[in-house]
């Protein structure tokens, strides 16, 4: 609402001019089934939402950490539309180079472990599509651990 000299007010809608907070990049490696491997293919998404949140699991043995993020991805952000494997995908904050090997099951286990110990991979553990309202507020909202 704005108000004018003379008394008026006045209700402005802004059209088309919404923009996405965005604050980092992001490697994913998508899981698909090819046979009976699980092959990883690497896509490196640009201007993407990361925030880290720190969770904690109470046990009867004691304190468990569990570190988790919440990774918002504009659609504007992607060439195309992403089929997500909840519990294989694996996602990374910045780009990372690697590529895997995808020619046995144990090149396939050591890539994954060396991605979770060198550069703090998250498994992907939910993905919500909100694909709906104006081109630019369309996201996924995806939670990683």
């Amino acid at each position: 609402m704005i108000s004018l000299s003379s008394g008026l007010a006045i209700q402005v809608f802004a059209i088309g001019g919404c923009k996405m907070f965005t604050n980092s990049d992001i490697t994913l490696y998508l899981c698909t089934k090819e046979g009976k491997l699980d092959k990883f293919k690497r896509q490196v998404v640009k201007n993407v939402y990361w925030e880290d949140v720190d969770n904690a699991t109470f046990l009867k043995t004691g304190q468990r950490g569990s570190c988790t993020a919440l990774v918002i991805l504009p659609f504007s952000s992607l060439e195309e539309t992403i089929n997500f494997t909840k519990g294989k995908d694996l996602m990374i904050k910045g780009v990372v180079d690697f590529e895997f090997d995808n020619t046995s099951q144990a090149t396939i286990a050591e890539g994954i472990a060396n991605l979770k110990t060198n550069h703090k991979a998250l498994t992907l553990v939910s993905v919500d599509e909100r694909l709906y309202g104006s081109k630019s507020v369309q996201h996924y909202e995806l939670t990683g651990k």
